[in-house]
């Protein structure tokens, strides 16, 4: 269950990197706790999750939002907030900087904690992929395979959620489309519900989950 999404903005410029939201305003930065103990109120037996974006590139950016995170998350477990998971969303930009490095060493650093990582919303930004659809496609399943592989080849990592089901998806899921104009290639099955290279790279990549 998620009970917290997306509480993590650096540009708001506040030291400890949370968004400015009604909540905040509200009740201060100790909301995100209350949250949690009063979802584990209502179903003790829910896995409670924190899903936050941006965090798998390598670039100075997303640095900051992975140590905004885990500090968010040490200050919880600290303080003994039920909380079971990280959600790490997973819109994959494939021509951001990568390192595999980097995301193994950050899911060590959230299983640390006793936490589990789910990767949600997982998708491919294909916007600036070529037009020619065989091309897309292969980068589009080359891009899943860069950053699915060293993701869940990690013991802490528990599995995806896509974001969406087919490509049908991106006729209203996608508040930007191509400048071409051409419909979006970016998620397992094609318009007609047909698997894709896609689909082929996601289950090679969960075939190596130990």
């Amino acid at each position: 269950m998620d009970v917290v999404n997306e509480p993590i903005w650096i540009p708001d410029g506040r030291s400890d990197g949370l968004r400015k939201v009604p909540w905040l305003e509200l009740l201060g930065p100790g909301y995100i706790a209350k949250a949690f103990r009063y979802a584990h109120e209502a179903d003790p037996s829910a896995q409670l999750v924190l899903n936050e974006h941006t965090l798998e590139t390598s670039t100075s950016a997303a640095a900051l939002r992975r140590s905004a995170t885990l500090r968010l998350l040490r200050q919880l477990v600290a303080e003994g907030v039920p909380i079971h998971a990280l959600g790490m969303q997973l819109h994959i930009q494939p021509f951001e900087p990568f390192s595999a490095t980097v995301l193994t060493t950050f899911a060590d650093s959230v299983a640390a904690l006793g936490l589990r990582i789910i990767l949600t919303e997982v998708d491919v930004d294909d916007r600036n992929l070529p037009a020619d659809e065989d091309w897309r496609d292969r980068m589009v399943a080359d891009a899943y395979t860069k950053y699915l592989t060293p993701l869940l080849s990690h013991s802490a990592v528990e599995g995806l959620i896509t974001w969406g089901i087919s490509d049908e998806f991106f006729d209203t899921g996608r508040s930007s489309p191509r400048r071409d104009g051409l419909p979006g290639r970016g998620l397992l099955l094609d318009r007609a519900y047909q698997r894709k290279l896609a689909w082929g790279a996601v289950a090679a990549a969960l075939a190596g989950k130990p």
